[in-house]
């Protein structure tokens, strides 16, 4: 079997490893295979209108629905929020 997973922390899982606690490394978990860091998306706000449409159509073809998006006050809102750490 060939599988890929994908996912994201916030934490530094490497440093999570040496210093143990909550996250324990197993045989199968290996930090250093294809680690890629990215910067908050309150330093990416132009991402935004990317994400919405993206999230839009991914919902629209699970549930069969036809939403166009969210209006401007909508997406600015979320710009703004997205700077105030919600």
């Amino acid at each position: 079997m060939n599988i890929r997973i994908i996912a994201a922390s916030n934490r530094d899982l490497q440093e999570a490893v040496r210093k143990g606690g909550d996250f324990v490394k197993t045989s199968n978990y290996r930090p250093e295979c294809g680690q890629h860091q990215t910067s908050a998306l309150k330093e990416r706000r132009d991402d935004i209108p990317f994400l919405v449409n993206f999230f839009v159509e991914k919902y629209n073809e699970k549930h069969r629905m036809k939403v166009k998006g969210i209006s401007q006050r909508a997406m600015n809102l979320l710009r703004i929020m997205s700077g105030a750490g919600m």
